[in-house]
């Protein structure tokens, strides 16, 4: 993934999950007002392969001093 820097406090960020059935594409806004804290939200905004209509959101949250645990809800 990466980000963009907007202005001195905000990042607008894309990544990327490869899965073995293709990719799943999220993106998300951070700084003041956005994904502050140890938890954040990221739009799913499609995919490839298997996810090419994937739509939904990804929850994560930060495990420990480096792990990430992300949660995946797809819409039908």
């Amino acid at each position: 993934g990466g980000c963009a820097q907007v202005d001195a406090a905000h990042q607008q960020c894309t990544f990327v999950l490869g899965l073995p059935d293709g990719q799943i594409i999220l993106t998300s806004g951070y700084g003041p007002g956005f994904n502050t804290g140890a938890g954040a939200h990221e739009a799913i905004t499609g995919g490839t392969g298997a996810y090419q209509d994937a739509r939904g959101q990804g929850d994560d949250r930060e495990v420990g001093n480096s792990g990430l645990e992300l949660h995946l809800h797809l819409l039908p």
